[in-house]
Formats: C-alpha cells, structure tokens, sequence
C-alpha cells in the first residue's frame, strides 16, 4: 500500500515505508508500517522486518521509566515509533554511503570491471532508499494535522521532530 495518512473524525490511519536491510544479501527491502491510532487505542501492523520496532518494543519491555514517557497517550507512543524507525535510518544511510566511498576508491585504482556489479548494487539501493525517504517526507510533514487531533504531551515539538528527521534523511541522499 502506498504511504499515507488518513485523518477521520475519531481516528487516524498511517501507512509508512521504511528500508530494512536483508541479513543474509545485504539486499534493502521495504517495510511497511500500518497505524491505527485514536485518542485512546494505538495498533500497529508490520509487513516486513522491521528491526527498529523489534529493539523499542524490547527497551519498553524492560524499561519502566521509558514505558512511562513514551505510552502517555497513544500518540505519543506513534511518535516515539516513527522517532525510532527514523533514527535508525542513518546507520543504512552511512552504509550506502562507505559503499559509494568503496566504488570511487575502486575506480580510481583502474578495477572498474571488477566493481560493475558493486556499483549497480549501491545504486539500487540508493534508488530504494530515495523513494522511501521521499514518501516518507509527504507524510511527516501532514503529521502537524495529526497532532492536532490526537496530540499528547509535546505534541507540535514531536511533529517538528519527526519533520526535521524526515528532511534530514532526504538532504543526505
């Protein structure tokens, strides 16, 4: 499903898609996040890996001050989510980048044909990421309206947070 956000009158309906790197083949693959969120009830439904929501959901798990800040309401456990999900995004980020930094260093030591296949693998990869990240952005940047709505505890802070991370992830692509 294409990412969205559906703001109705007493609920709101987020789809997000997020690069999730391939353990075995490095491959990026796209994870998609689905949101159901209210004033008072957060469901979320993940197709993919996403290893992100697997490490907060951990944290919260074992960290009871944590679980107290972050599931004050159910938006501001939504934000921490998406916080989190974003985050976790520039570790790939500076992986594709060492990646193009190999390519370079590789053609200017005369191996171009050895590094043919390295370089259409990074620049697939860079594609995927672009497109998510772009998605990504159409929808934080409508997150203000959802914070109006079913805004917790710093609520237009968050949205500005989850924006800033968005074009931040954009710029460095």
């Amino acid at each position: 499903e294409r990412p969205r956000l559906l703001i109705r009158p007493g609920y709101a309906f987020l789809v997000m898609h997020f690069p999730a790197r391939t353990l075995g083949t490095g491959r990026i693959e796209t994870a998609e996040l689905d949101v159901f969120v209210t004033p008072n009830v957060l469901i979320t439904s993940v197709t993919g890996h996403l290893a992100p929501l697997d490490v907060l959901r951990e944290r919260l798990w074992h960290d009871g001050r944590l679980r107290a800040t972050t599931l004050v309401s159910p938006f501001d456990a939504l934000g921490t989510l998406l916080e989190h999900c974003l985050i976790e995004m520039f570790p790939l980020l500076a992986s594709l980048h060492q990646s193009v930094t190999t390519v370079d260093e590789s053609l200017l030591a005369g191996r171009g044909s050895e590094i043919v296949t390295h370089m259409l693998t990074v620049r697939q990869q860079i594609i995927q990421v672009r497109r998510i990240a772009m998605e990504q952005r159409v929808v934080l940047h409508r997150f203000h309206e959802l914070s109006r709505r079913f805004g917790g505890t710093g609520d237009d802070e968050r949205a500005n947070h989850l924006s800033r991370h968005s074009d931040e992830i954009w710029q460095s692509l």
